[in-house]
């Protein structure tokens, strides 16, 4: 677990991961502010939606069972009827966001509310260490979408301090510099 394997990772990044993780959660963010502006719902809400039900999720799936979990909630259907890529608890979380009119007190877990941050406002500073992010920074594939061990609240934060650390020698935010590396991952590692 080191800086340098996230270096190591951050220097096989083409120059299009590059230029799409600069903007990545700028991105995600407009994805987000128009679900929030179509369904007249906070981007808090819709933020905390998206993260709740990302765990297990690609995130072209995530955005479409999103969208679906909000239009079945704001038209008063059955929002546990819809078809989700994620698990029932977080489907359920995603529903209590809904409920309570914001994710603050519902949305628990580094990684989510990491993630929600990052995509209510894309110059935050937390970092998502999802199992792509974080076996960049161990340098193999422990982890895999959930299965194997689990991050602990020590690691998560050494894996997030080094993400900052590889942004300070970069001069971008951290969030930039976890979207290049974990673009650049997953195509390395074909995921």
């Amino acid at each position: 677990m080191s800086l340098m394997n996230l270096l190591n990772v951050l220097e096989q990044a083409t120059p299009q991961e590059v230029i799409a993780g600069m903007g990545w959660y700028e991105q995600a963010h407009e994805m987000a502010r128009t679900l929030a502006d179509q369904y007249r719902l906070s981007l808090d809400v819709v933020a905390g939606v998206i993260a709740a039900l990302s765990p297990r999720s690609r995130w072209e799936r995530n955005m479409v069972d999103a969208e679906r979990l909000i239009a079945a909630y704001v038209v008063d259907e059955d929002p546990m009827a819809v078809p989700v890529t994620t698990f029932n608890r977080n489907k359920e979380c995603a529903i209590r966001i809904l409920e309570a009119g914001t994710r603050h007190g519902v949305l628990s877990g580094p990684k989510v509310c990491a993630f929600a941050d990052n995509i209510e406002n894309p110059s935050s500073n937390p970092i998502t260490v999802d199992s792509h992010s974080y076996n960049a920074w161990i340098g193999h594939r422990a982890i895999s979408s959930g299965n194997g061990p689990r991050v602990t609240p020590k690691r998560y934060r050494e894996c997030a301090e080094a993400y900052k650390n590889v942004a300070k020698l970069y001069g971008i935010r951290p969030s930039q510099a976890q979207a290049i590396i974990w673009l650049a991952w997953k195509r390395i590692h074909k995921l």
